[in-house]
């Protein structure tokens, strides 16, 4: 069906894949696992149109493929949700979706076809509430956001699915759901290329594993034949930080937050100093929105220094347009309302640089060339510089490797130690265990 025969990517002297080979099969899922800046992204984007092949070959139904773009790949049957989603945000959810079957009909204007044909009755399949998609992309929750892209996604009646992280935001709950839709789509005789984080996730959903490092291929089996601790071993760092001894605080004070959400939420606990708490009321768009509100009521009603980690590193961490330096003093200047002192601050990006172990040619460089996980370190590390009392994590691993996410829980469990306080969102149970984080009753209102 779509055969990739020795394929290489090179940006100039960069080598980005090398001589990957393997072949999507007709109703198989086949999974691409690995950590951040792999080539992943840069893989999918081959397969969908996006990107250029350098060397080597694609093949599709017999044919070596040279897509001019997406749409190209649209058209021949290859249906593509990239993890940055790939939606306009000014418009709903809805035009979203009808824009995007636009571009099959060449369209230089938006057509108000409410008719959008598919041979799949994805309502009834996907089972989640789509009310959200009359609304603007701009006022959806990064999980709402993830389901429109996957609706979007499997609206066209092709051939070939490929999913980028598509499951970031989606719980247990939610993913069993998913995984409903794949299996229905594996029945129609589709192929599906699926990238996730998610170990767990790629052995229960996959028919193949296919794990790159450094651009190339390392381990291909099918996933009967594969061993879920030995493709964890090969990029496990060692668990050191969770083993120190915690520090033994004075008797603080601890603090007291209490504040309702949309008048249907209310939320009354005490963080102590060096505790993680986690929220979660079962709706992961709501559990991310409860993130947002209460730190919005710490900056009202406080005066302790409050952090967050936002759920969208692209929308909302990174500052696109900035270095990597930039990017990282740029809370410090704001929580001190100055310039760092020029040796100060050469010594606090050292050693977030190397708490973190950030892969990076200097500070100078675009954020934007690096990868996910390494982005995800520098929005975490710029709050290390900045200092906090309280800091808010939604999603702080969402969509980055096992190792990029050993180092960021470590991370947290070393300035726990020494009274740091955490408010977690996330969707992922581990994370919860990893972090020893307590859970908070969250009571309805009428």
């Amino acid at each position: 069906m779509y055969k990739i025969k020795h394929l290489t990517k090179s940006y100039g002297q960069t080598i980005a894949l090398k001589n990957i080979s393997f072949e999507l099969l007709k109703g198989k899922i086949t999974s691409i696992y690995g950590p951040n800046g792999a080539g992943k992204s840069t893989l999918v984007k081959i397969l969908s149109g996006v990107e250029k092949v350098s060397e080597g070959k694609v093949i599709f139904n017999g044919v070596n493929m040279n897509f001019s773009g997406y749409r190209d790949a649209l058209k021949a049957g290859i249906s593509y949700m990239p993890q940055d989603f790939g939606l306009m945000p000014n418009l709903t959810g809805w035009e979203n979706i009808k824009i995007a079957h636009n571009q099959l009909k060449k369209l230089l204007w938006y057509n108000e076809d409410k008719s959008i044909s598919s041979r799949h009755d994805i309502e009834k399949i996907i089972n989640f509430d789509l009310s959200f998609f009359n609304n603007k992309v701009e006022d959806l929750t990064n999980y709402q956001k993830q389901i429109l892209a996957i609706y979007k996604a499997v609206s066209f009646d092709s051939i070939v699915y490929i999913f980028d992280e598509s499951t970031t935001n989606l719980n247990h709950n939610d993913f069993r759901k998913f995984s409903g839709l794949l299996n229905d789509l594996k029945s129609h005789g589709i192929s599906i290329l699926f990238i996730s984080h998610k170990i767990d996730e790629v052995f229960d959903i996959s028919d193949e594993i296919i794990v790159i490092r450094n651009g190339e291929s390392i381990y291909q089996k099918t996933i009967e034949g594969a061993d879920k601790e030995e493709v964890i071993s090969l990029f496990h760092s060692n668990d050191k930080a969770s083993k120190k001894k915690k520090i033994e605080l004075p008797d603080l004070p601890p603090y007291k937050i209490y504040c309702k959400i949309k008048e249907k939420i209310e939320l009354n606990f005490t963080l102590y100093k060096g505790e993680t708490v986690t929220i979660d009321t079962g709706d992961t768009s709501l559990n991310q929105q409860i993130g947002y509100e209460i730190y919005d009521w710490l900056g009202k009603h406080t005066t302790n220094e409050v952090g967050i980690i936002p759920g969208n590193r692209i929308a909302e961490g990174i500052y696109p347009n900035l270095s990597i330096k930039d990017n990282l003093i740029t809370n410090a200047q704001q929580h001190y309302k100055e310039v760092l002192i020029k040796n100060k601050e050469v010594e606090a990006l050292n050693l977030v640089a190397e708490r973190l172990e950030l892969k990076y040619d200097n500070w100078d460089q675009s954020i934007n060339d690096l990868s996910g996980g390494n982005q995800q370190k520098i929005v975490f590390g710029r709050w290390m510089i900045a200092d906090f009392d309280i800091l808010i994590l939604i999603e702080p691993t969402s969509g980055i490797d096992l190792k990029s996410k050993d180092i960021i829980h470590n991370t947290i469990l070393q300035m726990a130690n020494s009274g740091k306080s955490f408010i977690l969102i996330t969707s992922d149970e581990g994370e919860k265990l990893k972090l020893n984080a307590k859970n908070i009753e969250v009571s309805e209102l009428c």
